[in-house]
């Protein structure tokens, strides 16, 4: 969906809230063994525990998240340059093409779309999850990244006229502002 937010709950009684222009794919039941999601675009979940019973999180680009109960945010848009995973609370292991990187909370992997190289760094738990309380909170964002999360926000296609070789950060927090007004 374009511009909405949108909060579920999936048949172990985790929660997801998924961002607009997403979709979550799962079963009416998850099987015995494991529970399993499929996601193209971005969700925040918050995993009901059972080690058992890991909780899994496929993207379309062959990444796995896996999660025994935790709070987590997944950003695997297929237009973006990079795949990202935030953990806020608990723990995960982030899979792809053989490798496996478990993510404490306040830590976030990106991995490179081209490359397939990781990154794991600190990063603003706020900034990365704030989207599902209905903010846009950029700090040090580059223009790109930003322009690209408010076309999302407000279902319209922005165009930057005039390329730059300078990568300007930015920092502002949005939360009921009018795309005119931003």
């Amino acid at each position: 969906l374009s511009g909405t937010v949108i909060k579920t709950l999936l048949p172990d009684q985790s929660e997801v809230w998924l961002n607009s222009e997403s979709t979550l794919r799962y079963p009416t039941s998850f099987s015995p063994d494991k529970r399993t999601v499929e996601l193209t675009g971005e969700a925040f979940f918050e995993v009901q525990s059972n080690p058992e019973h890991p909780f899994e999180v496929h993207t379309g680009d062959g990444v796995t998240v896996t999660a025994r109960g935790t709070s987590f945010n997944v950003n695997a848009y297929p237009d973006d340059p990079m795949i990202e995973a935030v953990l806020q609370e608990g723990l995960i292991d982030i899979y792809y093409k053989g490798k496996t990187l478990p993510v404490l909370p306040n830590e976030q992997v990106s991995i490179d779309r081209i490359s397939a190289l990781f990154k794991k760094s600190a990063v603003n738990i706020e900034e990365k999850t704030g989207w599902k309380d209905g903010l846009l909170i950029f700090r040090n964002t580059p223009l790109e990244e930003v322009l690209r999360k408010i076309s999302r926000r407000y279902n319209v296609e922005i165009v930057l006229h005039k390329e730059t070789s300078v990568d300007y950060g930015i920092r502002a927090t949005f939360s009921s502002e009018t795309l005119p007004q931003i």
